[in-house]
C-alpha cells in the first residue's frame, strides 16, 4: 500500500501579526499566504510577537492559537520593542525548529527574522526571505540611514547570502534590492494575493465623488503631495483612511489641510475594517497610492479586484502591471503629476469605469490567493533537491 506523503511543514516568522492591523499591508498579506497554504494541505505555523503599538494584542502567549487553519504562536516583547526583541521566542524556536521543513522570513532589520535566520543556518534548514518593502535605497537613506546601513553590513548581508530564495512581491521590489547592492540569491517574484468578501453590494458611504487613500498614515506615502494635489481640484473630495504610523504625521497632515483651507473637502476616517472598508473602496472614483516606494500595494490590488481604478506613483510595485492592463493612471511623485492623473479620472467618469473594469479582469486572473499559495509551495518543495536541503 502506498503511503500518503506527509504535508509540508512550514513556519512563517514575522514581527507582527493579526490582530495588530495598524502595521498595514504585510499583516494581511502574510496571513493571506499562510491561510491559503493551509487550505492546500500544508501544515502551517506562524511565529510572531504580540506587539500592537504601545500595548500588546489580546492573545494567548506561548501556546498555539488556531486562525483560519494556521497555528499562530505569540510571544511578548518586553524590551527593545522597536526591534520586536523576544527572548522567549528565541527559546521556543531553538526547541522546535527541527520540526519544520522550510522557514519563511518576512521583513529585515528586526530581531525575529534575523534571529530565525541564524538558527536556520546553524540547523541547515532552508529559509526564504521576503523583505516586504524594506530594502529600498531611497527609504534607507531617508530615515536612520546610518543604523540601517550598519545593520545590513553586520547582519542582513549574511541573512540574505544564506537564504534559499529571495522572494519579492514585484519586479520593482527585486530591482530595489539589487540597486541597494545586498546579496540577492535565487530570486523569484510572486505577487501578493487578495481575499475578497462574498458581498459586493455595499451602499455608498459618501454622496459626492471622492478620491480614497487607504493605508498607514506614514511619511513614505507622500500624503502631503496628495493633499496639495487635491487642493487645486475644486470638485474633488479626498478621504484619508488608515491608522497612524509609529512616527505619526497626523498632526502635520491636519495642519496642511488647514493651510490649504480644505477642512470641508478632506475627511480623516481612521482605520477601516470589514464591510466598511470594502464599501469605501468600491464607491471611490479612484484609489490613490502615490508613495515614495511601495513593494506591492495591497490597497491598490483590492481596488482593482473590485473594479475601482487607481492612481499610482511609479514607486508602487503594482504600477507596471496596472499600466500594462490600462487599469488606471500612473504618475510621478509630484504635485502636478498627481493632480493631472486625478483630474483625468474626475473629468471622464466613463473612462474611469472602463479602466476599473480592465483592472478587475486582470486582477481576477493574477491575484487569487489559491494560485499564489500554490506557487510558493512549489518553491518550497524545490529546496528538497537543492544544496539547502537537510
Amino acid at each position: 500500500m502506498q503511503l500518503k506523503p506527509q504535508p509540508l511543514r512550514i513556519l512563517h516568522v514575522v514581527p507582527t501579526y493579526l490582530p495588530a492591523t495598524r502595521y498595514g499591508g504585510p499583516i494581511f498579506s502574510v496571513h493571506g499566504l499562510a491561510s491559503a497554504q493551509a487550505a492546500l494541505g500544508a501544515d502551517v505555523s506562524v511565529l510572531t510577537t504580540s506587539v500592537d503599538g504601545d500595548s500588546d494584542s489580546n492573545v494567548v502567549h506561548g501556546e498555539a492559537c488556531m486562525l483560519d487553519g494556521v497555528k499562530v504562536w505569540y510571544f511578548r516583547s518586553k524590551w527593545f520593542r522597536r526591534l520586536y526583541f523576544s527572548w522567549s521566542m528565541r527559546q521556543w524556536l531553538q526547541e522546535n525548529l527541527a520540526a519544520f521543513d522550510v522557514v519563511h522570513l518576512h521583513s529585515v532589520f528586526l530581531f525575529p527574522t534575523n534571529m530565525a535566520a541564524r538558527l536556520c543556518i546553524a540547523a541547515g534548514i532552508p529559509y526564504v526571505i521576503t523583505p516586504r518593502g524594506m530594502l529600498v535605497p531611497e527609504l534607507i537613506s531617508g530615515k536612520r540611514w546610518f543604523l540601517k546601513t550598519a545593520w545590513i553590513r553586520l547582519f542582513e548581508s549574511r541573512t540574505l547570502a544564506n537564504a534559499a530564495c529571495f522572494h519579492a512581491t514585484s519586479d520593482l521590489e527585486l530591482s530595489d534590492a539589487i540597486r541597494l547592492g545586498v546579496p540577492v540569491q535565487n530570486s523569484c517574484v510572486i505577487e501578493n494575493g487578495v481575499a475578497l468578501p462574498e458581498r459586493r453590494d455595499w451602499p455608498t458611504p459618501m454622496q459626492v465623488p471622492y478620491v480614497l487613500y487607504l493605508g498607514r498614515l506614514s511619511w513614505k506615502k507622500n500624503l502631503d503631495l496628495l493633499i496639495e494635489a487635491c487642493s487645486g481640484l475644486s470638485d474633488v473630495h479626498l478621504v484619508l483612511a488608515g491608522a497612524a504610523d509609529q512616527d505619526s504625521i497626523v498632526g502635520e497632515l491636519h495642519k496642511l489641510v488647514s493651510g490649504f483651507s480644505l477642512q470641508s473637502r478632506v475627511t480623516f476616517l481612521g482605520e477601516l475594517k470589514g464591510d466598511e472598508k470594502w464599501a469605501w473602496i468600491q464607491h471611490a472614483r479612484v484609489l490613490a497610492l502615490v508613495s515614495k516606494n511601495e513593494n506591492f500595494g495591497n490597497a491598490a490590488a483590492e481596488a482593482l479586484c473590485l473594479g475601482t481604478p487607481v492612481v499610482l506613483s511609479k514607486g508602487v510595485g503594482l504600477a507596471a502591471a496596472t499600466a500594462a492592463a490600462d487599469a488606471g493612471w500612473i504618475c510621478e511623485a509630484t504635485v502636478e503629476s498627481i493632480r493631472t492623473a486625478i483630474n483625468s479620472a474626475f473629468c471622464d467618469p466613463q473612462a474611469a469605469r472602463i479602466r476599473g473594469k480592465r483592472g478587475q479582469e486582470w486582477a481576477e486572473r493574477a491575484l487569487g490567493w489559491h494560485g499564489v499559495a500554490f506557487r510558493t509551495l512549489a518553491l518550497y518543495r524545490s529546496f528538497a533537491s537543492s544544496k539547502f536541503a537537510r
